[in-house]
């Protein structure tokens, strides 16, 4: 166990019935520690303490993981912060205290180490920084109510921030907000605005309202993007409010208080979550505030056939039915991959006999292009579909002697849309798989006669005319 947790040890005593027993006595029990066996045994789980070591059996603390940046201990993240204030030193930032536009009459802005006070077990100003002893502060305390805000809101307004340049800025903060009497008076709130003007007119970013009694440290973030235009005069303000009451004769205990304020900026992001883009196959990181994506996995980018392809040629030598044409490979074009594809390639049919052409071969040429040969020719009449397990790739080849127009059907009107792509202008027309019915390597006048042959069965092929494929199972 560790050394923040709490240990019992429980002594059982009993008889079996055997030997009568006066009594049972135990004496100097001792509790040893073993030190640590390994690294993981010194993990505080504090980020910002840098890693701990085992060695000898002792615990060694880390040391400050992030040089001159800034560790957000939230973030788990070293970032670039181009203002920041723990309030350890007194105002050497040069916080306005206190301005034209505080109105209350009392509980002023103070930064120092504040004077906890408790409203019946309820903590209202804070006894203690959320880190080391200073935080600012509504008006040091000597008692409860007295010093804190009092009719009016008062102001903790930062110095001009120049974020002129950066692609990205983000704001963080803690905050402490006491109201004891919640939802006496809407005029009792802590505010946090931000200005991109030198303070001229400010934006809200976060509220408190009268309903709400926060009266522990709470971390809040927010990308000032949304709210303003990166500006080198940005300026941030903590607002703390009493209202009169609804007599106007009672004024509520009112408590706000700030620590580690922190302003991030940098040039596409701060961390790595700023370049996520939800991909599962790039790994997304910020380097010197630039996203970089990195491939961490395949995918399949496309095939020669195209998946949906569907084959118009003639099926077989026209006095030769025993000579099977049809596509007996398909190459399939791969992303990020240098090497054998991983996984199982599988062939299926629909349509046809439903007896699909098996995997004869699988080879790659080392820079993404894989081909994949089949046995025997994919058959006339069928939708041929090649997946691709590691990938989940699917495509389907068609093969439809007859079926120029590729809409599924062979008939008479395929004739006329043969026609129509021999006069189409070059690279306008079909593709040659749908044209070149005769296979000679070009599409001309001699395939409007091998066309006819195909519909009507003559010579060696069957007639094709009103037979029909399948749906395409890949759509």
């Amino acid at each position: 166990v560790s050394g923040s947790e709490t240990i019992q040890l429980l002594f059982e005593f009993g008889k079996d019935g055997c030997t009568g027993v006066d009594g049972w006595y135990v004496d100097d029990v001792e509790v040893y520690t073993c030190g640590c066996l390994a690294d993981e045994h010194c993990d505080d789980g504090v980020f910002c303490n840098g890693v701990e070591a085992c060695a000898g059996g002792e615990c060694l603390p880390g040391g400050p993981p992030c040089g001159d940046a800034f560790c957000d201990e939230d973030l788990n993240a070293c970032v670039p912060a181009v203002f920041w204030d723990d309030f350890e030193n007194g105002n050497i930032r040069g916080w306005e205290l206190g301005g034209p536009d505080d109105t209350a009459t009392a509980g002023q802005w103070e930064i120092g180490d504040p004077n906890g006070t408790v409203s019946e077990q309820d903590q209202a100003q804070p006894e203690d920084a959320y880190a080391g002893t200073g935080c600012a502060f509504t008006g040091q305390n000597s008692s409860l109510s007295n010093a804190d805000v009092d009719q009016g809101i008062v102001y903790l307004v930062s110095p001009a921030i120049d974020l002129t340049g950066a692609g990205i800025a983000r704001v963080s903060y803690v905050r402490w907000f006491f109201n004891l009497d919640v939802g006496e008076d809407p005029a009792d709130f802590f505010e946090v605005e931000v200005s991109d003007d030198d303070g001229m007119n400010w934006v809200t970013l976060d509220t408190l309202d009268s309903n709400q009694n926060v009266n522990t440290w709470t971390r809040r973030t927010f990308d000032l993007r949304d709210y303003i235009t990166l500006s080198d005069v940005v300026k941030i303000r903590f607002g703390t409010s009493d209202g009169p009451g609804p007599t106007h004769e009672f004024w509520n205990v009112i408590e706000g208080a700030v620590d580690d304020v922190v302003v991030m900026a940098g040039g596409e992001c701060l961390i790595d979550d700023d370049c996520d883009d939800a991909d599962p196959c790039t790994d997304d990181t910020c380097v010197d505030f630039q996203c970089v994506r990195t491939p961490i996995c395949i995918a399949v980018l496309g095939s020669t056939p195209p998946s949906g392809a569907l084959d118009a040629r003639q099926p077989c030598d026209p006095h030769d039915s025993g000579t099977a044409y049809g596509w007996d490979s398909i190459e399939i074009a791969f992303f990020n991959l240098a090497g054998p594809p991983p996984g199982t390639f599988t062939v299926t049919e629909v349509g046809g006999d439903g007896n699909a052409p098996t995997i004869a071969g699988v080879a790659h040429d080392g820079i993404g292009h894989v081909t994949v040969t089949f046995n025997e020719p994919i058959e006339p009449g069928a939708w041929t579909i090649i997946s691709h397990d590691t990938t989940g790739w699917t495509g389907c080849l068609g093969y439809l002697p007859g079926d120029v127009d590729g809409d599924g059907l062979s008939v008479a009107d395929d004739v006329d849309a043969l026609i129509t792509a021999l006069n189409a202008a070059p690279g306008e027309g079909p593709p040659d798989y749908a044209t070149d019915i005769n296979r000679s390597g070009a599409t001309n006048a001699q395939d409007i006669l091998r066309l006819v042959d195909v519909l009507n069965g003559a010579g060696a092929f069957t007639p094709w005319i009103t037979r029909e494929l399948p749906a395409n199972p890949c759509n």
